[in-house]
């Protein structure tokens, strides 16, 4: 989700494996393992560079749930800093693999086509230039004047109204 614009939510306690979600909450042993320093220890020892995301710990019909807000990237895209193995020892993060949420199901994998690949490729140029510009005008190669005060389209309305009715 760090590799997809305006990043992504997850929610922990909701258990999808009857074929759609089902929200079933989380004891309070299952709740003290989802701590913020946890889950951030766990993240960063996974990804590179180290993902942001935000906690928070809600309540639906009385079970807690965590909330994990997770933000895009902030520079350069997130990849897999080790690799992660399932059940059965089956390879479910690969080092070095740069995942992404794909267009046609709401997976994550690695990147499966060419479409993702120039999205995520795109995102991080935007970021670059934004970068670059920044730094631009910060040491005065570009001089930076914000444009004049445009009237509210409402007002412009009137006033092009006015004129023509001339």
């Amino acid at each position: 989700m760090a590799n997809h614009r305006d990043g992504g939510i997850v929610i922990i306690g909701v258990d999808e494996s009857g074929g759609s979600p089902r929200p079933v909450g989380l004891t309070p042993e299952e709740l003290e393992t989802w701590g913020y320093d946890d889950i951030a220890a766990i993240l960063a020892a996974c990804s590179d560079p180290t993902l942001s995301f935000e906690h928070e710990i809600r309540t639906y019909n009385g079970m807690p749930y965590v909330v994990l807000r997770v933000h895009e990237f902030a520079e350069v895209p997130i990849l897999a800093k080790k690799d992660m193995l399932g059940e059965r020892n089956k390879q479910i993060i690969r080092k070095g693999g740069c995942y992404v949420r794909s267009l046609g199901k709401p997976e994550t994998s690695e990147i499966p086509s060419q479409d993702e690949m120039r999205d995520l490729l795109d995102l991080a140029i935007q970021k670059g230039i934004r970068k670059f510009v920044e730094q631009a005008v910060g040491a005065g190669l570009i001089v930076y004047r914000p444009s004049p005060a445009r009237p509210a389209s409402d007002a412009e309305f009137l006033r092009q109204l006015g004129e023509f009715l001339r």
